[in-house]
Parts: structure tokens; C-alpha cells; sequence
């Protein structure tokens, strides 16, 4: 008697000893199959099994990669999204533009608001330079006022003079605050 070919394989010829399996990046969820009816791995997924038998066999792509393709049969077809987008789940074939006043690095799987000592430039986070200063989500890095200096970079605010002094200089990166006069 003849055996069915199981799921995850198939035999498009008669008088086959056995049944071929689905290739990787494939699977077959039908018995019986005469044809390659095996159906390929979505977007976003890869396997490198071979006869394969649900679509859950297939693997998903990791969060903040993406691949377009299907049929894939490693892990090496995600690709990294890039700096300012982001991919929140795997298994998806595109990523996702950062929203307004938010940012990326490649690879991300969520986009953050810039932090304090930082602004928005493009699509990444730089740091502010000495003598300036910003707030959380900033898109610019604002000056120290007068009587106010930073002589690091990346600060969320300006180091005041000390009671006694001043300073009619704004952006300062040192202490040049002077006595006041009597």
C-alpha cells in the first residue's frame, strides 16, 4: 500500500519511495500533498528548517531589524533599521519613522526623546557643548545666560556665580565670574 506524504512534505511523482520535504524557508500544513504546495515564511520570518509544517516554525525577525523578503532561510536577512526609525516587535517587514521631537540609533526598537544636556539634530541625539545647556527632548541647546557658566558638555543647566560675583558674559565655559564692586 501506498503511505501519505506528511505534512511538511510532498511527492510530485508516482511510484516514489519517499516524499520530499518542504525546502527551508517553507513550510506544508496540508497531508497529501502532490504538488509543492509548501508555502513560503512571511516578511519579517525565516527558517532554516526543512519540512517544516505551521507557519510558527518560522522564526522571526528581532525587534529593530526587518526584512522585506520571503522565503528566507537565516537570520541573517534582517536588516538593522536605521537611525531614526525602529521596529517595536519582531517578525515585521518594514520599520517606523521616530515621531516628531523623538530619536533612534540603528537597530533601535523604540525611539526616545533626547535627554537632558542633549538636542535633536536629524534623527539623533548630539550632546551640548560647554557654556550651554538643555532640557529633556530639546531640539537646540540654549546659552548660558549672563552671571551663569557650564564647563562641561552635556549639562541640563548652567552653574550660577556665587553670591558676591557676576559675570556681563553670556556662554561662558569657566568660572569668570568677578567680584562685585563696592
Amino acid at each position: 500500500t501506498c503511505t501519505k506524504c506528511a505534512t511538511g512534505r510532498f511527492q510530485d511523482e508516482k511510484g516514489q519511495a519517499s516524499c520530499t520535504a518542504c525546502v527551508a524557508g517553507k513550510y506544508g500544513d496540508a497531508e497529501e500533498q502532490t504538488t509543492d504546495t509548501c508555502k513560503p515564511c512571511g516578511k519579517g520570518k525565516y527558517s532554516s528548517a526543512q519540512g517544516a509544517t505551521v507557519e510558527s516554525q518560522c522564526n522571526s525577525c528581532s525587534p529593530g531589524k526587518y526584512s522585506a523578503q520571503t522565503a528566507q532561510t537565516s537570520a541573517s536577512v534582517c536588516i538593522s533599521c536605521l537611525g531614526g526609525t525602529f521596529a517595536a516587535s519582531g517578525g515585521l517587514s518594514e520599520c517606523t519613522a521616530c515621531g516628531a521631537g523623538k530619536a533612534s540609533s540603528a537597530g533601535s526598537s523604540v525611539c526616545v526623546a533626547c535627554l537632558p544636556g542633549e538636542k535633536l539634530v536629524g534623527s539623533t541625539c548630539e550632546v551640548c557643548n560647554e557654556g550651554r545647556y538643555s532640557g529633556i527632548g530639546a531640539t537646540t541647546c540654549a546659552t548660558c545666560e549672563r552671571g551663569r557658566f557650564q564647563n562641561a558638555k552635556g549639562q541640563a543647566s548652567c552653574t550660577a556665580c556665587v553670591a558676591g560675583k557676576y559675570s556681563d558674559v553670556a556662554e561662558q565655559t569657566t568660572d569668570t565670574c568677578e567680584p562685585c564692586g563696592e
